[in-house]
């Protein structure tokens, strides 16, 4: 008898674990945030921060910790360090403990934002503020994902590293795109996601396209000058490392205000998501409204819809200042 209750020894490592869960929920945009339903269009948001820790990259950092293990690279290790200004890092640090790891550091911006990260403190993270970009160039061999890259091989230390570890992107194609799949049964035609690491969208959308290559991704990129927590510029997505390029059908650019201004009205509506979520909501709907109807044709289902699904990674609540 389960009903959703972990118990016993290894109740927290059974409750973290992405593979002892349902389905996270999928949920309809209402018509009024719309306005394309009458043209046949159906938008969704897949609410990750639904998981354990409440957001995305708590998949990969799992992911990653989960391979590391099965490889023996977690031998002797009792620290972490990555570079991140957020969900990874502190996803990592919890994980960490579940994996008999006790320590981690997180080389972050000095541009973090200030409930990031009093979130990183307040889980036990140390923190070590590095000046540089939110999205650092792993080509800069100052830049923070080098520094940890350097640290992850003294003795005792592993960096996860998230830009360069394929465990990432697997991350997606084992969980969030087969419960995409199953969850519209088949019949998702559109998928948005705002590219950082661009593992989310690398994985989701190789699972979904392997399944039906008519499936169109849109990868949703900050307008420069912009800031929008976690995801980069095209001119920054040239430094990552994941072949982005090969899955993301079109690039759409949104800037700070129509992501948090689209990500306040989802909260208004009762569905708690963050910036990087409106972000990609408001990309989408960028892309839906520019199409003219022969183009919207050609995106739609056998039945006649336009099945659009949006990655929601998190919740708004380690950003409410920036809101003001």
């Amino acid at each position: 008898m389960n009903h959703n209750v972990f118990s016993g020894e290894n109740s927290l490592q059974n409750y973290l674990d992405p593979d002892n869960h349902p389905p996270l929920p999928l949920v309809e945009v209402p018509s009024f945030l719309n306005p394309l339903r009458d043209r046949g269009v159906r938008i969704f948001l897949k609410l990750m921060h639904f998981l354990p820790l409440g957001n995305v990259k708590s998949l990969p950092a799992y992911n990653m910790l989960q391979k590391a293990r099965q490889e023996g690279k977690l031998d002797g290790v009792d620290s972490l360090v990555e570079s991140s200004s957020g969900n990874t890092a502190f996803s990592l640090a919890v994980l960490g403990r579940s994996f008999n790891i006790p320590r981690t550091r997180a080389l972050a911006s000095h541009h973090v934002d200030h409930g990031k990260l009093q979130l990183l403190r307040f889980l036990g993270t140390e923190v070590t503020i590095i000046e540089e970009n939110i999205c650092p160039d792993p080509s800069d061999p100052n830049s923070g994902i080098n520094q940890a890259r350097r640290l992850g091989e003294t003795p005792g230390w592993m960096n996860a590293d998230q830009y360069n570890n394929e465990a990432n992107p697997e991350a997606h194609k084992q969980w969030t795109a087969p419960q995409i799949w199953k969850q519209t049964e088949g019949k998702v035609t559109l998928l948005a996601a705002g590219l950082g690491t661009t593992g989310t969208l690398c994985g989701t959308s190789a699972y979904l396209k392997s399944q039906n290559p008519k499936i169109q991704t849109l990868g949703i990129i900050r307008e420069p000058n912009n800031p929008v927590p976690g995801v980069r510029t095209e001119t920054l997505l040239n430094q990552v490392q994941f072949d982005w390029k090969s899955v993301a059908d079109n690039l759409i650019p949104i800037g700070t205000r129509p992501a948090y201004e689209a990500s306040l009205a989802l909260c208004r509506t009762g569905l708690f998501v963050g910036p990087s979520s409106g972000f990609a909501f408001a990309g989408l709907l960028k892309h839906l409204s520019s199409l003219d109807s022969s183009e919207l044709d050609q995106i739609r289902n056998e039945q006649g819809e336009v099945i659009a699904v949006a990655i929601a990674p998190d919740s708004p609540f380690p950003y409410i200042e920036e809101y003001f």
